[in-house]
């Protein structure tokens, strides 16, 4: 399985020269397994995958965790879409497909946006995320609500007996100051449990927190023991904040790996490729 980032940054694209190394783009994450692809999440990160996707006959899937807007801005530059007799499939959280192009069509018309999902010319499916684990093409797919802000759900991803987990906003400690002793009380728990890789949301150091508790995102400390309670072997930070450096960013993964005995820290960064 390959994962290749095209955004790591959370909350609004954060390009500039404090940024040239981890990249300012919002959530896009390119998973691959044979000649199949999925895509975790539509940030603005996607609009520069989308052209490398052009005119190649792989099926594309996007999964999106949540509809905040970091996470879909990319959807309306997504170059695929306006592709002739490609097909395209969109899952996201909700109780039907006619929630899911709800959320999505708020974004996707005007005012906020002068072009519909019905103005593109490729076929575009929508789907809501099977409450079950199911299977797209190599790809055996689990996903469960995790803490965050609103309906935001958690991927836990199986292909080649390797497993990627992939909870790009979350905040396990929310109301906690430790996790609880039974770990399937843990938000999340069950995605990221003995997982390859981890792609966990790394938002805030330990003192930033105080003044976010609630928010929906994570200190990083709590990123590394959520980490080290599902046994992960690699843990990838995510979700940074835009006011964060790329110097700040690799200290804290740097800090963070000094402190995780059992599995490595490396920070989310654009073009990053990872085989599993």
């Amino acid at each position: 399985m390959n994962i290749i980032f095209y955004g790591t940054s959370g909350s609004i694209p954060a390009p500039g020269p404090q940024r040239v190394l981890i990249g300012g783009n919002t959530p896009c994450v390119h998973v691959s397994a044979h000649n199949h692809a999925i895509i975790l999440d539509a940030g603005s990160g996607l609009r520069e995958l989308g052209y490398l996707l052009l005119n190649k006959p792989c099926p594309i899937d996007i999964f999106i965790s949540h509809y905040h807007i970091d996470h879909i801005y990319g959807l309306g530059f997504f170059m695929p879409f306006f592709e002739e007799d490609r097909e395209i499939n969109i899952w996201g959280p909700g109780t039907s497909k006619e929630q899911v192009r709800a959320a999505l069509d708020k974004f996707l018309s005007p005012p906020l946006f002068p072009v519909g999902l019905n103005d593109f010319n490729a076929k575009i499916n929508i789907h809501a995320i099977p409450t079950k684990e199911f299977r797209r093409h190599e790809f055996l797919i689990q996903a469960h609500q995790i803490q965050h802000s609103g309906l935001t759900l958690g991927y836990r991803i199986n292909a080649q007996d390797k497993i990627l987990a992939y909870l790009p906003d979350h905040e396990p400690f929310w109301g906690l100051k430790q996790l609880p002793d039974c770990d399937q009380e843990i938000s999340g728990f069950s995605l990221a449990q003995g997982a390859d890789l981890l792609i966990h949301d790394s938002q805030f150091t330990n003192e930033e927190y105080k003044n976010h508790i609630g928010w929906g995102h994570s200190a990083i400390s709590h990123a590394v023991e959520f980490a080290r309670r599902c046994r992960v072997k690699k843990l990838v930070t995510f979700s940074h904040d835009p006011s964060h450096s790329d110097e700040q960013i690799i200290n804290m993964a740097h800090e963070a790996n000094l402190k995780a005995s059992t599995f490595g820290v490396i920070p989310g960064t654009e073009k990053q490729e990872i085989i599993i």
